[in-house]
């Protein structure tokens, strides 16, 4: 059964989130650019059925979010604020962050922001330097149509969100996208381009949790060469392969004890920060 959807007031919009499973063992995931939740809804259950409390978050403009005005909302630091005031939200004073893509970029900046908050990461297909001279040839078609396109690109929308899907799919996944407020979608691309989607090397070197890089290759959005860059790059890495970044979407149970086994280890670890500086990060 689909688990309810649930909001949190960040501010003066609405992030949106869902829970599978329970226990004192928990996990974030973090969707692809502007993605829903359900990007991860196959894997989600097949941690869960691991033992874990997993916890699906939507940050403002993925999937069911709000979508604000204001490309200030989709920054790097204001996504992980919305992490982070989610783990407050549920009573979590530590969790391991899984992310995918721009998720994955999230799940970094939020380590880096407040690393006694994180157990352990799983960062899957980042967003980092050698994936930017693509993304840059993708990102400004996208301003200039939501910005000055929009009338046209809202009427593929409101197609779109008419085709009939299989929930979870490749396709309902991309049609989900395509469906978006054109107008804002440009202006959540504004924010994550102006704010920066690089966590500096520099500041990824620092990161000390337990880290898991999961990528593939034949990928111009996200190189092979930035996956393992970052594994060597943390202070605990390990890299684990994927057969394309589809894998995890559609048939994730290769993977899936991996990961799992992970997570439990991220858990298992003696915490990294006392519990004074976590409740010091609750302060800032």
């Amino acid at each position: 059964m689909e688990p309810p959807t649930r909001s949190l007031r960040v501010g003066a919009a609405n992030i949106t989130y869902d829970e599978r499973g329970q226990g004192d063992r928990s996990v974030v995931l973090l969707p692809g650019l502007f993605m829903p939740r359900r990007m991860h809804e196959r894997l989600a259950d097949a941690l869960a059925a691991k033992g874990l409390r997993v916890v699906s978050m939507e940050p403002l403009g993925f999937g069911e979010a709000d979508r604000p005005e204001g490309y200030w909302h989709y920054t790097m630091a204001a996504y992980a604020r919305q992490v982070i005031a989610l783990l407050d939200a549920l009573g979590l004073e530590q969790t391991v962050l899984l992310g995918t893509s721009a998720g994955a970029n999230i799940a970094l900046a939020t380590a880096v922001r407040a690393p006694e908050r994180i157990r352990g990461l799983v960062i899957e297909s980042p967003v980092l330097e050698h994936a930017m001279p693509t993304c840059a040839a993708c990102a400004v078609p996208g301003l200039l149509l939501g910005t000055y396109g929009a009338p046209l690109a809202r009427g593929v929308a409101a197609l779109a969100k008419r085709v009939p899907r299989t929930r979870g799919s490749i396709p309902d996944l991309l049609l989900t996208w395509v469906s978006y407020d054109p107008r804002r979608s440009a202006e959540a691309l504004q924010g994550i381009i102006s704010g920066g989607v690089l966590v500096p090397r520099d500041e990824r070197r620092a990161i000390a949790a337990r880290t898991l890089v999961i990528g593939h290759r034949f990928d111009p959005v996200h190189p092979r060469a930035d996956d393992r860059g970052l594994a060597a790059d943390v202070r605990r890495g390990r890299y684990l392969p994927a057969r394309s970044i589809v894998e995890l979407r559609r048939a994730p149970e290769r993977l899936a004890p991996a990961i799992a086994g992970f997570i439990a280890d991220c858990w298992g670890d003696p915490a990294a920060y006392p519990p004074a500086a976590i409740a010091a990060s609750h302060s800032r």
